[in-house]
């Protein structure tokens, strides 16, 4: 298990909490296999980030200075372009990561470069409407890390099929699942009365999602079918499986303005549902997103909504919001990460026993 070349990682202002989780899993695998990591051939005791410096220009221009030698090496950028804990805007976070990929790979000329990317953005915009006049703009951003100079992508969860087509090979991509993590948490959750859930689809895109999930457990499927009376406006909802008397598990990729969850919980109680928990890899949470679900909590309709690092927040968010359970899947990006570099099977991760996620308060600092 040669590495490609020297492990360096790095992160972008908006991705470095989640990097720093990535770095402490990724000493924990150099340690279970008796290694130390190095930087510049020199062994270290731990896998920290290296060095990046930024600038922000009055006028909005941005301008990133790699710190150290990267040539030869293989380079893990890590960034997240949705982040609530700064003003920085998706798109500000989507031109820092382009500008510092053109910089790594053409002012550091490292080995290989692979930008690590867990909610990737424009993912929902994956077709163009018949008739329509608009950018296939998931493709355009695919293309645009390929030329910024990344030969290789790490994502989760990508919305669609379709995104997946958006990239070549000049920038392949591996696309991560959130289903083994959901199938391990629901397993610890409902421990022996796992015969009493049922999974919910809260549209028809994620029927296959949820059909592998149930499958995985031997649970029940539902799948919502919704009517939108405009682009993140939900005008109705109905289910037609069985769900009376059941715990009802909402599963999605992302919740953005939270009126489908929203429509869907409503309409699952309609149907008999005890007692609903929601699931979710990308908690965007924009607008009245948080508020939503703060309220569906008080009312007593959800016991409450898991979702990933993927999208920071801060301690004051996570200390107020009793509703909102963060896992980080550092554990899974590292594993990815480490078996990049080593030439393995990613996929082989999901058979080796190792953790793929954890509580995000295991990684507070005492």
């Amino acid at each position: 298990m040669e590495s490609r070349g020297e492990l360096a990682l790095f992160a972008g202002r908006s991705g470095a909490q989640l990097a720093e989780r990535v770095a402490r899993e990724l000493t924990l695998i150099y340690e279970g296999q008796g290694e130390k990591p190095t930087k510049e051939e020199a062994p270290q005791e731990a896998i920290t980030l290296w060095n990046l410096r930024h600038k922000d220009f009055k006028n909005g221009e941005f301008k990133t200075t790699i710190g150290d030698n990267v040539r030869g090496k293989d380079v893990f950028y890590v960034q997240v372009c949705d982040d609530p804990t700064s003003k920085r805007s998706l798109n500000d976070n989507l031109m820092e990561m382009y500008l510092t990929l053109y910089a790594l790979k053409h002012s550091g000329r490292p080995r290989h470069l692979t930008a690590v990317i867990p909610n990737f953005p424009y993912a929902r915009q994956d077709h163009v409407p018949a008739g329509e006049r608009e950018p296939l703009s998931v493709k355009f951003a695919a293309q645009t890390i390929a030329k910024a100079g990344a030969d290789h992508v790490v994502a989760v969860d990508l919305h669609s099929k379709q995104a997946l087509l958006a990239f070549s090979d000049e920038s392949y991509v591996d696309n991560l699942t959130m289903e083994p993590v959901i199938v391990d948490y629901l397993r610890k959750e409902f421990k022996g009365d796992l015969e009493k859930v049922v999974v919910v689809s809260p549209d028809v895109g994620g029927a296959t999602r949820v059909e592998s999930i149930a499958d995985y457990l031997g649970l029940r499927v539902a799948v919502a079918k919704k009517k939108r009376t405009e682009p993140g406006v939900v005008g109705s909802t109905y289910i037609l499986d069985k769900v009376r008397g059941y715990n009802a598990v909402i599963v999605d990729d992302i919740i953005d303005t939270g009126g489908t969850v929203e429509k869907t919980v409503h309409e699952v109680l309609r149907k008999g549902a005890t007692g609903i928990m929601v699931m979710c890899t990308h908690p965007i949470f924009s607008g009245p997103a948080a508020d939503t679900m703060d309220r569906l909590y008080q009312k007593g309709k959800i016991r409450k909504v898991v979702a990933t690092d993927t999208v920071p927040y801060g301690p004051h968010f996570l200390t107020k919001q009793k509703w909102f359970d963060q896992i980080s899947i550092a554990p899974m990006l590292a594993q990815a990460i480490f078996r990049i570099d080593r030439d393995l099977s990613v996929s082989g991760m999901l058979t080796a026993g190792v953790p793929l996620y954890r509580p995000a308060g295991f990684y507070k600092k005492p």
